[in-house]
């Protein structure tokens, strides 16, 4: 994946994951009834936020598959940047996979532990988006800027000033 597929994907992740706090905010203002595990809120709202939530999982395993198999390049030790990403990465699969599990099967525990846990995923994917976003959006100016005409024509025209083209090897 190059730099600007993550940047859409990071950003896009960060955006839904902010949708989705905000509508649980909201969804909190709704009674909720303990005997049946379901909030009073309108069914527009449920839809939406089951919706975003599936957005959100899709997105963070697409991620996970494309980014996991980058940490093969390294060769001895990550950088701390690297780190803390992972870190982040592994605490959003793991406060997913408890919220879900919470959802589908511990409805007892939804009322006091998916609130919090909504908004421990919100502020790990800001830290994770933060983090990496510029650094990427970096990658891309980079690249952008060395691969541009311009730049390419004044390369060439410094390896023919220093007598480095061969002409036969100049049409290869």
């Amino acid at each position: 994946m190059n730099a600007l597929g993550t940047e859409v994907l990071g950003l896009s992740f960060l955006l839904i994951g902010t949708a989705a706090t905000f509508l649980m905010f909201y969804q909190w203002g709704f009674p909720y009834d303990l005997e049946k595990h379901q909030s009073q809120a309108p069914s527009w709202l449920n839809t939406a936020l089951r919706t975003l939530g599936y957005l959100y999982l899709i997105i963070y395993l697409y991620m996970m598959w494309a980014m996991i198999p980058r940490l093969w390049i390294y060769q001895v030790e990550l950088p701390a940047r690297t780190v803390v990403h992972l870190v982040l990465g592994i605490s959003i699969g793991a406060i997913l996979i408890i919220r879900i599990s919470i959802v589908r099967w511990f409805k007892y525990l939804e009322k006091s532990l998916v609130p919090m846990l909504g908004i421990a995923l919100f502020i790990c994917t800001v830290v994770l988006v933060g983090l990496a976003l510029p650094s990427y959006a970096r990658e891309a100016y980079l690249h952008q800027a060395a691969f541009s005409t311009e730049r390419q024509d004044q390369l060439q025209g410094l390896l023919e000033r220093a007598g480095l083209t061969d002409p036969a090897s100049a049409n290869a």
